[in-house]
């Protein structure tokens, strides 16, 4: 016969910080950030303009940090292979300052 065990399990609290985050993510940020990467058309590293999104996305980057209480640095990365740049956004952490999280993408 089988006889149901009860298990205890540790209740996690929230991280405010990353709640917060969290709560920001929603249907029109979604189609919003969709949109503008959707705005250029172009985004190949070879086409007439392989800079003009990295350009803008830059931009939008220092626009949502603005303000920031947290060091933060932005700035482009040039390539020997391609004329198209990428994007290094910094953010040096106060406990562990060599510590590195790296989150990549593509825009071509």
């Amino acid at each position: 016969q089988f006889v149901p065990q009860m298990r205890m399990f540790a209740v996690m609290q929230a991280n405010p910080v990353i709640q917060s985050a969290i709560d920001e993510v929603s249907e029109a940020n979604l189609k919003s950030t969709v949109t503008f990467l959707s705005s250029f058309p172009d985004r190949f590293n070879k086409g007439s303009a392989p800079n003009k999104a990295v350009e803008a996305l830059k931009a939008r980057i220092e626009d949502a940090v603005k303000g920031s209480k947290l060091p933060v640095t932005v700035e482009y990365i040039s390539h020997k292979s391609t004329t198209q740049k990428s994007i290094r956004a910094r953010i040096e952490g106060s406990t562990r300052p060599t510590e590195l999280v790296i989150l990549g993408g593509q825009l071509d």
